[in-house]
């Protein structure tokens, strides 16, 4: 989305899930929401607390941001959640707030709860701005209404191709003032979306977002009027492309790990692995496709000093870019976008002075069906699978549709008995899966099919093609009439009622 969409802006209660309407309010679409992305900010917050979320009554919730956890005033941060089948989620804070407010910045298509196509291509955490230094932008620091642009496509392996990223964006306080930066694409007009930090001077804040890119492949940041002099930092974590090349993303929920109750506090310098593919029921496996993770990851900072920490894949080079910046005597979250390594891990490093304890919530998994050509050219033939008293030889081409793990097929030539020159049946032939073309066939030539989709009965809630368990059903169906005379065990062409001969490919 170029533009964020305000879906709520008020107050919540101690401890009780607020109801927010998502599908078509301000541009969002009726129908079709699988999954958000989107800005919580709790202004002004009213003492420390969790803010959880859920898609419905009926869902687990997950854990998405600490509030007013040795940091007072404005926070904010960036997370993504399933959305209900009514089109709606459910958010709930521990205690009780005065103004509430969610931006959506993003969204992810579905049938019902499964979501759709995500096409993110995840990466090592890599810095692209760093105003300390002149790393994206000018070396300067900026003041209140500044805003700078830098560059994305074509940088730091983002091909041009590149429609939006997942990014963490890091604000280093220098002037005690409070504020907010907001990052849009260059070019478009500015969202509702801000990400805030408190006045604490030389305070880092670490909030991710997941932002469009603009025409020129490039993002701009600006900041809140009046505010005091920042130094900016942004790491992306991965980039998203407008045709998605193959996977998607699953709303997920539940605690990975919690170095507080399962293992000793983590040393400086230390480093240690979490378990994310196939930890948890409904979390696929490498194997399975699982390329990166969308996670709450929660810094607890009982030490008097400044820690910041790294999380990438396990086996992977140490990244440039960070995940949280932790803050004295704090508890703070973010979210982060975390590519997986090949044993299913990722690895977290403390790149602070002092020992600290981390909690990890998962809140989404990314899935990349396997690449290759679109087409492997390759025909055969095989047995038929089914029961009738007569055989049945086909030769296909097909293709998996890495965007929805759907298999499109194509027969070129199929023999059934009875549908030969000398008997001149008239034969109709259907192969479930896309849309193609049908007509009727006198055994002179090879059978034209018309494809339909049939869903499987494991795909109603629209997740098929998100895990790479293979999308829709495809089937071979035959229908053959002589003179309006059914012959037993047929049934009429016109009946189409889908039930009929069906060879499973």
């Amino acid at each position: 989305m170029t533009k964020n969409a305000r879906v709520f802006d008020g107050a919540t209660a101690k401890g009780t899930y607020k109801g927010i309407k998502l599908a078509g309010v301000n541009g969002l679409p009726t129908s079709g929401i699988g999954a958000v992305t989107m800005m919580i900010t709790v202004a002004d917050s009213q003492g420390q607390g969790q803010l959880f979320g859920r898609p419905s009554a009926s869902d687990p919730s997950t854990l998405l941001m600490i509030y007013g956890a040795g940091v007072g005033g404005n926070v904010s941060t960036s997370s993504l959640l399933a959305v209900g089948d009514d089109g709606s989620l459910q958010l709930s804070t521990e205690t009780a707030q005065n103004r509430v407010i969610v931006d959506i910045t993003g969204y992810y298509t579905s049938t019902k709860n499964g979501v759709g196509a995500g096409g993110l291509v995840p990466m090592a955490p890599t810095r692209f701005v760093d105003s300390r230094n002149g790393t994206g932008v000018p070396k300067a620091q900026l003041n209140g209404g500044d805003s700078a642009t830098f560059q994305v496509t074509g940088n730091n392996g983002v091909p041009a191709g590149a429609a939006a990223v997942a990014a963490n964006i890091i604000v280093i306080n220098q002037e005690a003032k409070a504020g907010w930066i907001r990052a849009t694409p260059s070019g478009a007009a500015k969202s509702t979306g801000v990400l805030n930090y408190n006045s604490t001077k030389g305070l880092d804040t670490a909030m991710s977002a997941q932002v469009a890119i603009g025409s020129d492949g490039k993002i701009t940041l600006d900041t809140a009027s009046g505010a005091g002099l920042i130094d900016v930092i942004v790491d992306i974590q991965g980039y998203f492309l407008p045709a998605n090349p193959g996977g998607g993303f699953t709303p997920q929920a539940g605690r990975l790990v919690d170095t507080r109750k399962n293992t000793a506090r983590i040393a400086s310098g230390a480093t240690f692995t979490v378990q994310v593919g196939g930890a948890r029921d409904g979390v696929p496996t490498v194997e399975a496709g699982l390329s990166a993770a969308a996670l709450t990851f929660t810094a607890v900072n009982n030490s008097d000093k400044d820690t910041y920490a790294q999380v990438y894949a396990d086996g992977a080079a140490v990244p440039t870019g960070s995940a949280i910046n932790s803050d004295p005597t704090s508890i703070l979250t973010n979210t982060i976008v975390a590519p997986i390594g090949a044993n299913g891990k990722i690895r977290i490093r403390n790149n602070g002075p002092t020992a600290m304890d981390y909690v990890i919530d998962l809140q989404g998994t990314y899935n990349s069906l396997p690449g290759g050509p679109s087409s492997t050219n390759q025909t055969g033939q095989r047995k038929s699978a089914t029961t009738l008293p007569f055989p049945i030889t086909d030769q296909t081409n097909a293709s998996v549709d890495v965007g929805t793990g759907n298999l499109p097929g194509d027969t070129t030539a199929l023999n059934l008995p009875g549908c030969d020159a000398e008997q001149h049946d008239r034969c109709r032939v259907q192969l479930a899966g896309d849309h193609g073309r049908e007509r009727e066939h006198d055994g002179r030539e090879p059978v034209a099919v018309r494809t339909r989709r049939r869903r499987r009965p494991d795909c109603e809630r629209g997740r098929c093609g998100l895990h790479g368990r293979g999308g829709d059903g495809v089937a071979v169906q035959a229908v053959r009439r002589t003179g309006g005379v059914h012959d037993a065990g047929w049934a009429p062409a016109d009946a189409d009622s889908g039930e009929h001969v069906r060879d499973e490919l």
